[in-house]
């Protein structure tokens, strides 16, 4: 059986604060919302959500468990969004986010340690925080990509808006050269 699932607007719920109303995000689900991973079968209320660079979306659930025998009484998963079936809306859970979030792709600094990234992922959380995955475009000496580092939005300060590479060309390039031959000529 299909429930019908009312869709979160400043109409249809006026007053309501909710993630879709904070510019450049673009959650399908909200937080509190009881989900299911499609091909687990694994339930729970979202309690975070995470975007990346890249454009996906992800969640993080509680869990309940499943006997009270269990060490935790709760855990939580981090689903894609392209994997999760909405079972039911829950309002209860709105959080307030005081703060404009930086935008994915700036270059931030913390405050405190001087570390310097790309915005990689942002992640909302049910308290109100939001936290940044910053990713250095330094080697490391292994001549490796660096690990994201984490920080909460109140430590960091903008470096740089956007940049370069962060950017679609104006143009597309040509496909082919004309200086060398088109494989698909044949001679």
């Amino acid at each position: 059986m299909v429930r019908k699932v009312p869709t979160l607007s400043p109409k249809t719920f006026p007053g309501v604060i909710t993630t879709k109303r904070i510019e450049g995000l673009s959650f399908k689900f909200e937080f509190g919302d009881f989900i299911e991973e499609r091909f687990s079968g694994l339930q729970g209320h979202i309690i975070a959500m995470n975007d990346y660079l890249t454009g996906c979306n992800a969640y993080c659930i509680r869990c309940k468990a499943k006997s009270s025998n269990e060490e935790s009484s709760s855990s939580n998963h981090w689903i894609e969004e392209n994997d999760v079936i909405l079972l039911e809306r829950n309002l209860r859970y709105v959080p307030d986010f005081d703060i404009k979030p930086f935008a994915l792709g700036w270059f931030l600094e913390d405050r405190m340690t001087g570390y310097g990234g790309y915005a990689s992922t942002r992640t909302f959380y049910l308290s109100g925080a939001i936290h940044y995955g910053l990713q250095n475009h330094e080697l490391t000496k292994e001549n490796k990509i660096p690990e994201w580092e984490f920080f909460s939005h109140p430590r960091l300060k903008v470096i740089k808006k956007g940049g370069k590479e962060f950017r679609k060309p104006e143009k597309p390039e040509p496909l082919s050269s004309p200086n060398l031959p088109n494989p698909i000529q044949r001679r």
